[in-house]
């Protein structure tokens, strides 16, 4: 099974929680590709792909 899954937060419990998600599936044998901005927490599970298409959010 693949799963194409979103993370548009790059900070905070949101990104976390992504993180988590999708590595939790990893481990179940999902192939997950990660689209997400490249200020995201760093996902070293296998099975992910990660592709960094997003703008970082810029801070004001």
């Amino acid at each position: 099974m693949k799963l194409l899954y979103f993370a548009s937060n790059e900070h905070g419990g949101l990104a976390d929680y992504a993180r988590e998600q999708a590595c939790a599936l990893a481990r179940r044998g999902v192939e997950i590709e990660l689209v997400c901005a490249p200020g995201f927490p760093a996902t070293a599970a296998p099975g992910i792909l990660r592709t960094e298409i997003l703008r970082e959010t810029v801070k004001r």
